[in-house]
């Protein structure tokens, strides 16, 4: 793909993601999302699939408000593209992160999170960096059964000196 064909794919997806952020009370149809990346709904589904694939959750879904959960879908870009009006740019910081698997269902996530910050982490002598946890989605979840769901969370580690 060439480079500003892949610049203006992105942006497409970006403006799906500020779309999606700012409706999320509301049902909305693959049709919808597609009208708003201008692709047809057969092509946005897999566009959107493979360019969508890591989350950023600043809050814990368990003790936060749904109203008050702070999220963001990302997608990796080069780094002259130039962020336009909702649209941020973020950069993910190096570093060494504990690393597990969860597959299942995304609203048991929390299990997963529970047993990797609250039984691993404690014995593995390490402490979580100031940074919020990554979620990559490997799968999609329109085209896999809910249990069949596969998530990789990325948990930010401190350095060991």
């Amino acid at each position: 793909m060439k480079r500003s064909t892949q610049q203006e794919y992105v942006k497409r997806i970006l403006n799906v993601l500020v779309f999606l952020q700012k409706n999320l009370d509301e049902e909305l149809s693959l049709e919808e999302y597609a009208r708003v990346a201008h692709f047809s709904p057969y092509h946005f589904h897999r566009i959107f699939c493979g360019m969508v694939f890591i989350g950023i959750c600043y809050d814990d879904p368990k003790v936060t408000p749904p109203e008050k959960v702070r999220y963001d879908a990302c997608v990796t870009v080069d780094g002259d593209f130039v962020a336009e009006d909702d649209v941020g740019v973020q950069t993910i910081g190096g570093g060494e992160y504990a690393v597990t698997t969860h597959i299942g269902p995304y609203n048991m996530l929390g299990q997963t999170y529970a047993k990797l910050l609250g039984q691993w982490l404690p014995r593995s002598g390490r402490e979580l960096r100031s940074e919020p946890s990554l979620e990559f989605y490997l799968n999609a979840p329109e085209s896999t059964d809910p249990e069949d769901l596969i998530t990789d969370i990325y948990a930010p580690l401190e350095p060991t000196y």
